[in-house]
């Protein structure tokens, strides 16, 4: 099924691979306006080839790396005579790793990667926050990500953590965009790059409480920035910001089961290039999480407000957003008790101030859900579907509309050495939204 020879990696605990042909109904694969300034929708019928390899290794001294990789293709047929798109696809990557160093630290790394088009991206692929695009709905773009973390135990009840990472967002397609002037962009190349640096101090004031104090320092560089409040957009230089985060967390253990994470603070930032104020901008900033975990399900949900960065040419500005995840069994017993299933929703709104009297308004929410059904040991249905909805709307202008739905079904072959392994599930990408 995979031509990786898994068992030569090392002391590989568990093994998990699919492979799926899909039919499909894209209902908006092209979306063009007309001399009206009205939106014309152009669905497709899509033929899908599906492939995902999730694998983990534990070591000896308890050490764990995990690796999974998906990789999804598409073949359209118009539906409404229109022209379709040429075949177009999705690859993702992540790898994570637990490593002891010594007897007090710790040390975590991750790493991810995304290239896709715009017409393959689903919300399951967590990118939904920058496939928006006011300019094209015809692009290929990639995301690579990393991050490291140290945590060392200064005494059994107070640590130290340190860490940092790296988000890199480029342009591998996109059709040429006119500016004001008649000039012509070719967007092509690094659209923007984030890197940041933290440091904290974690102290466990009871068994189920743990408070920490951090700083996070993040920088948001964009080679070219677009204030879309003129039509055409008008293009002016390099995007840069600077942004210092204090805040204070807390850690809640309700039960078992369940997990609370708080955090508030403040975001201090450099002023976007077409603020018309260059002051610092400060802002309270705060996220919430919400974890569960039993024998059938595994939830995560997340509430934030922040102010950052949705699309790094765009500028910053505040923003709140929501996620959620879950991924298990509805069925714990029947003829049902093995069918999959995962679900993921997003929403967010970001306010981008363009000049004194002039933003950008940026709003998206979308779902997506897939299940497996087992019909045989290694062969099962698989069908899902997937939604999103996200306009952009400048001051004294109309609101510029995206709306997509992607519904499929097809049949999965799949293989895991562990029948506690979810194989269907989805990548879920650390990809969120600054702040």
């Amino acid at each position: 099924m995979f031509a990786l020879p898994i068992y030569a990696a090392g002391n590989v605990s568990d093994v998990a691979a699919t492979a799926a042909i899909t039919q499909g109904i894209n209902d908006n694969v092209i979306q063009t306006t007309d001399s009206r300034n009205d939106v014309d929708r152009h669905p497709a019928a899509f033929t899908g080839l599906e492939s995902t390899l999730t694998f983990r290794i534990t070591e000896p001294d308890t050490d764990v790396h995990g690796l999974r990789l998906r990789v999804r293709g598409q073949y359209y047929q118009t539906l409404d005579g229109y022209r379709v798109n040429d075949p177009d696809g999705t690859a993702q990557a992540s790898y994570a790793s637990s490593v002891t160093l010594g007897k007090f630290s710790t040390l975590t790394v991750s790493a991810s990667g995304t290239i896709t088009a715009l017409t393959s991206a689903r919300v399951g692929d967590g990118t939904l926050l920058f496939t928006i695009d006011p300019s094209t709905t015809q692009s290929t773009f990639t995301l690579v990500q990393g991050a490291f973390t140290l945590l060392h135990e200064l005494s059994p009840r107070w640590r130290v953590r340190e860490g940092g990472g790296l988000l890199v967002t480029s342009t591998i397609s996109a059709p040429p965009f006119i500016l004001a002037g008649g000039q012509e962009l070719d967007r092509r190349g690094l659209d923007g790059l984030q890197p940041y640096g933290t440091v904290g101090v974690l102290h466990d004031i009871t068994p189920r409480n743990t408070g920490d104090l951090s700083v996070t320092y993040r920088y948001t560089y964009s080679p070219y920035s677009l204030d879309f409040t003129s039509s055409p957009p008008r293009a002016a230089g390099p995007q840069r910001i600077h942004q210092v985060i204090p805040d204070v967390g807390l850690s809640h253990l309700f039960t078992p089961d369940w997990l609370n994470l708080v955090r508030v603070g403040l975001s201090i930032s450099s002023a976007p290039n077409f603020s018309d104020d260059k002051k610092p901008i400060i802002l309270p900033v705060f996220t919430e999480e919400i974890h569960f975990t039993n024998e059938r399900w595994a939830f995560i949900g997340v509430t934030n407000f922040s102010y950052g960065s949705v699309t790094p040419r765009l500028g910053s500005g505040p923003t709140l957003g929501l996620q959620a995840s879950l991924v298990g069994t509805p069925y714990p017993t029947g003829k049902f008790r093995n069918m999959m299933m995962t679900a993921q929703a997003t929403a967010t709104r970001a306010s981008l101030q363009a000049s004194g009297s002039a933003s950008t308004t940026i709003n998206a929410v979308g779902g997506s859900i897939e299940a497996r059904y087992p019909l045989t040991k290694g062969l099962g249905i698989s069908a899902g579907y997937d939604v999103r909805l996200s306009t952009i709307q400048t001051t004294g202008s109309d609101a510029v509309p995206f709306f997509r739905q992607i519904v499929f079904v097809g049949l999965s072959a799949y293989f895991t050495t562990d029948g506690t392994i979810p194989v269907l599930q989805l990548l879920n990408s650390p990809f969120r939204p600054a702040g």
